[in-house]
């Protein structure tokens, strides 16, 4: 293999290594305006789309024993690295591949160490913010604790009700 692709093998695995996630994905049509859109959009999430050689990638998988059952790719490859929260790049590029008539391919991916066909990452990419999440579970704690001081709050009103209309 010559120098140059042993760097770019170098680099992929490199990526996968660091990456919490990955998705692979067929592109059509990418022009370099939807690919510096797609670019900014992924890095406010820590991720990044690459463009690689379909060689590579599959050495570069098999050499990190990542194995998705795919032994040929078709059409034009590219990667997502994520490095940041999973579902928000997810969503970020299951809807920029919605929005652009399709230029993007979800093929498979690999999230939190599960292997993710196309239906799995889309559904991913529905569920709700992290911070959402935090907010309601907080919710289902802190709503029973405000009734049961809203219950004493009126048990202790009530006593010196009670008591006033005792004395009159």
């Amino acid at each position: 293999m010559r120098k140059e692709k042993v760097l770019l093998l170098d680099e992929i695995k490199e990526n996968i290594e660091n990456a919490k996630g990955l998705i692979i994905a067929k592109y059509f049509g990418l022009t370099p305006k939807n690919s510096w859109e797609l670019s900014q959009n992924l890095n406010l999430h820590k991720s990044n789309f690459k463009i690689v050689k379909k060689r590579i990638l599959l050495k570069a998988l098999k050499e990190c024993n990542l194995d998705f059952g795919i032994k040929k790719f078709e059409g034009h490859i590219g990667v997502l690295f994520v490095k940041g929260d999973p579902i928000e790049a997810t969503k970020v590029f299951v809807e920029y591949s919605g929005n652009n008539q399709k230029m993007l391919e979800i093929l498979v991916g690999l999230i939190d160490g599960k292997i993710c066909f196309d239906e799995d990452i889309k559904m991913i990419s529905r569920l709700p913010k992290i911070e959402d999440l935090k907010k309601v579970f907080l919710f289902l704690f802190e709503n029973p604790m405000t009734g049961i001081l809203s219950v004493f709050e009126k048990l202790l009103a009530s006593i010196p009700c009670c008591l006033n209309n005792k004395k009159k």
